[in-house]
């Protein structure tokens, strides 16, 4: 009879490294958001309220960046929509074109990471 196993030895060292990475930078920026929402809304025109949306957007995708770890494929989704809701925020209140640049590749790049491997492949083993 063979032996199955566990997902946890197949996540490949990239995704793990991009989900701790999704994890670092948006719990900064989440951080960052909270803290500096006045100075955001003085310098360059973010209302304090949307300040505080990003940084639960933020937070958001450090749920979802957790789901992910734990084989959850909401985590996907849960990232690809609040990602895109931002990216959406910040374009409409500050015309941030780059904005739209670096969410949609850092989607793609969440994408191939959980595509990385021939038989073991992360997404697979998303429930």
């Amino acid at each position: 009879m063979a032996e199955t196993a566990s997902p946890h030895s197949h996540r490949h060292v990239f995704l793990a490294i991009w989900l701790w990475f999704i994890i670092i930078i948006n719990i900064i920026g989440s951080i960052l958001y909270f803290l500096m929402a006045d100075i955001f809304a003085e310098k360059i025109n973010l209302p304090a309220g949307l300040s505080y949306l990003m940084g639960i957007f933020g937070l958001c995708n450090c749920v979802a960046a957790i789901a992910l770890w734990k084989w959850k494929k909401w985590g996907f989704w849960l990232y690809v929509i609040a990602t895109i809701v931002g990216t959406i925020i910040i374009c409409v209140y500050l015309n941030s074109l780059s904005s739209i640049i670096t969410s949609v590749i850092s989607i793609l790049i969440l994408y191939w990471a959980l595509q990385v491997g021939k038989e073991n492949k992360a997404w697979k083993y998303l429930k």
